[in-house]
């Protein structure tokens, strides 16, 4: 085998070598990676969701202590 040959053959096995390397990265983005993105993803907008919630009935039981107090405030001022 002359020199060319052989630089080709090694040529040759190093793409392929690097077309399985590539394709294995690409697997592991797909379906490690990428799912982890997406399930962190889902997690924060569940916790803003709740946080948002949690802020919303805070807002509505803050709105009915102070019609409450103002209430109590006109019946005090009544007496």
């Amino acid at each position: 085998m002359d020199i060319q040959e052989e630089l080709l053959k090694k040529h040759n096995r190093f793409r392929e070598e690097a077309d399985a390397i590539k394709s294995q990265v690409e697997f592991i983005e797909e379906s490690v990676i990428l799912e982890t993105v997406r399930e962190k993803k889902a997690n924060l907008a569940s916790n803003l969701i709740e946080s948002h919630q949690l802020d919303s009935e805070i807002f509505s039981q803050t709105s009915e202590v102070i019609a409450k107090l103002s209430e109590r405030k006109e019946t005090l001022i009544q007496q």
